[in-house]
């Protein structure tokens, strides 16, 4: 694209590609300036929904208009591409500093502050980052910090692990409730920052290991290693401040940004740079800025979290299976007394799932639309339809054909598993909940059930809960093709618990049971890493990306290959 003029942009140079897309420097030729033109991908902005969502989330915040926050000029399409105009920068991201240099006090106290000027105009416009870290930081020249991305976050989430090496750095500073899949408020940015500070001081992230479930787990369950545990000359005044702002709690955080600088202030003044810095930072100092009620309505689509990729994978290798596309599961059923509606419409839902198979979806929707014509009772016609939009991504729609095929046949787990699928698909995971529950309690041989269960309790930070559900099918039941995903499960759930040697146990088990299945292996690859096994490792590294269909995964887990060849050198 160098030389080429995009609406009234000529491209000069490439300045790199993250989770959202390409990045541009570009000459406005009508305004005369330099500017960064991120090019937002496809795969982000697939629906016109989303769409509509980036316009509206990019014009809130080019309204924002601060010295410590990156100034978006414009929203634009083109050619069927979406693109955001911002200011350039001459400088480098916090992220990349930090792996050269130990920031000296007075800097980090300088830093803070003004991240925390530009949060809090922010969120004082009802604007939340949702995805605040160093990478999102940059220092220019003149040691003036920017804050990147407001408003892109939500986003950015819908390909992020896709990013390699990008998962677990951004999970690493997320909050709590994000981590739980909840909705961020402005609280949740003093969270991330509070990290971002742990980071400056320490030369460390709070909860580093690394693997993802792990991380997550610790987010929300475990306390970070105290900062004077790792840098003695910290002073207990500041590590509390570092805590406060990471409290699991939000009730128990800094309850906005100009409460946490007057404490940063405060701490200034003992070190002797407390008065040019409460100079320049006075109205912060003097009185809070006010946070709306509506602090957190910029919002990316509500049934996206970053939980949600989680269901198949760990970092940048997540293994996405299709539910539109997998045959939904019909249990025996008994023919006598059918009506001869129910036959026609059985007759034409079988027809849809065999189109299903050959990715036929908008036949596959003819089929179904016609069987529901013909019987609109039949359940199992609606959770096909319902998979159909889920992979369209017409989310809502999925949902209440969902909920409408449980409200037909409560006593049919078939269809409350398939219905507790599709729901957990478009975010509405307490709802799911409810239904797996309800289809084991319905067949409690229902060792598939059983096994989505435990993942979503995985996925909602409950891992404990996962390893006690899956532990019961395993005693109730005999082994069946099933098993395999089962322990499966169980192995990601010790994993998510650091119990390594337990999701060493199930994993193997799974793999004799099912050789070729690409998570297990990325899972067990990953186990044997946290216990340093690096030849079983690269091994299973190797495994992956030869059944691995999608080349940029297998490419990732290629170059996890050399990395620790190199590593073990």
């Amino acid at each position: 694209m160098i030389g080429q003029t995009i609406s009234h942009f000529k491209i000069l140079e490439k300045l790199g590609e993250g989770g959202m897309g390409l990045v541009y420097k570009a000459h406005d030729t009508t305004l005369d300036r330099v500017v960064a033109l991120k090019f937002v991908s496809a795969s982000a902005t697939s629906d016109a929904l989303t769409r509509e969502r980036l316009e509206r989330e990019a014009r809130a915040c080019a309204a924002l208009n601060h010295p410590n926050i990156m100034t978006v000029y414009e929203f634009g399409e083109t050619d069927d591409r979406n693109y955001i105009a911002m200011e350039f920068l001459e400088g480098r991201a916090l992220q990349d500093l930090l792996k050269e240099k130990q920031f000296e006090l007075p800097e980090i106290l300088d830093i803070s502050l003004q991240v925390l000027d530009g949060l809090d105009a922010a969120h004082a416009k009802g604007i939340v980052h949702r995805d605040l870290k160093s990478a999102n930081i940059m220092l220019d020249s003149h040691g003036r910090a920017k804050i990147m991305d407001f408003g892109l976050a939500k986003l950015a989430q819908a390909s992020m692990l896709t990013q390699a090496g990008s998962t677990v750095g951004t999970i690493a500073y997320m909050s709590p409730e994000q981590a739980r899949g909840e909705e961020a408020d402005h609280r949740s940015d003093i969270y991330s920052l509070g990290v971002v500070l742990y980071q400056l001081l320490t030369g460390q992230l709070p909860f580093s290991y690394p693997h993802q479930l792990a991380i997550m787990y610790a987010v929300v369950n475990e306390e970070p290693k105290p900062l004077r545990d790792l840098q003695p000359e910290i002073s207990p005044e500041l590590e509390l401040i570092v805590l406060k702002a990471m409290a699991k709690e939000t009730a128990k955080r800094f309850q906005s940004c100009a409460e946490m600088a007057r404490s940063l202030l405060e701490l200034g003044a003992d070190v002797g740079t407390g008065s040019s810095l409460r100079k320049r930072f006075r109205h912060l100092f003097e009185g809070a800025a006010a946070v709306p009620a509506e602090a957190s309505s910029v919002r990316g689509a509500p049934w996206f979290s970053r939980y949600a990729n989680l269901k198949y994978g760990i970092p940048a290798l997540a293994i996405v299976l299709a539910v539109a596309y997998a045959v939904v599961k019909m249990l025996p059923f008994d023919h006598k007394g059918e009506s001869e509606e129910r036959k026609l419409a059985k007759v034409h839902v079988d027809r849809a799932i065999a189109l299903m198979k050959d990715n036929k979806a908008e036949l596959a929707s003819q089929e179904l639309q016609s069987a529901i014509e013909k019987d609109s009772t039949y359940a199992v016609a609606w959770t096909n339809l319902a998979a159909l939009n889920v992979r369209a991504k017409r989310f809502d729609v999925a949902g209440e054909q969902a909920r409408r095929a449980v409200a037909l046949d409560r006593k049919n787990s078939g269809v409350l598993y398939n219905s507790a699928y599709i729901l957990e698909e478009v975010g509405k995971d307490e709802e799911a909940l409810v239904w797996y529950k309800q289809a084991i309690e319905n067949d409690p041989s229902f060792t598939e059930a059983y096994s989505a269960l435990g993942n979503l309790y995985i996925k909602m930070s409950r891992p404990t809960d996962a390893v006690e559900i899956l532990l019961k099918c395993e005693q109730l039941n005999p082994p069946s093709e099933s098993s395999f995903l089962l322990y499966k499960n169980l192995g990601k759930a010790y994993l998510a618990l650091q119990r390594y040697d337990k999701a060493r146990e199930h994993l193997e088990r799974s793999l004799e049971l099912r050789p070729d299945w690409p998570e297990t292996l990325f899972l067990l690859a990953s186990v044997y890493e946290a216990l340093s096994m690096t030849k079983e490792s690269i091994a299973r590294w190797q495994q992956y990306a030869s059944i691995e269909k999608d080349p940029a995964k297998q490419a990732e887990a290629l170059r996890r290959v050399e990395q620790l060849k190199n590593k073990s050198h």
